[in-house]
């Protein structure tokens, strides 16, 4: 079953709020969605996250280099490769 990260942040922050430990609640979450559905050390970082006072479920913004491709070109440039 495939599910959004959204919905299993959503179900990580209930688990936390109602006091599961990071490890329990990941593996409620694998036997919900699948094993593998969220890895144990990720659902440790939003366990950290959530403890210190941050329960937004949106990605945080990652560093690194801008991406310099446009989604406009890119869409057009696929669109003019032949099928296969």
């Amino acid at each position: 079953m495939a599910v959004s990260n959204s919905i299993i942040r959503a179900g990580l922050l209930y688990d936390f709020t109602l006091g599961s430990k990071a490890a329990e609640s990941c593996r409620k979450i694998g036997s919900a969605f699948g094993e593998g559905a969220v890895g144990e050390r990720t659902n440790q970082k939003l366990f950290k996250k959530f403890a210190s006072g941050n329960e937004s479920l949106e990605h945080e913004p990652r560093s690194g280099r801008p991406s310099t491709l446009n989604n406009d070109d890119i869409k057009l440039a696929m669109s003019d490769m032949p099928s296969s």
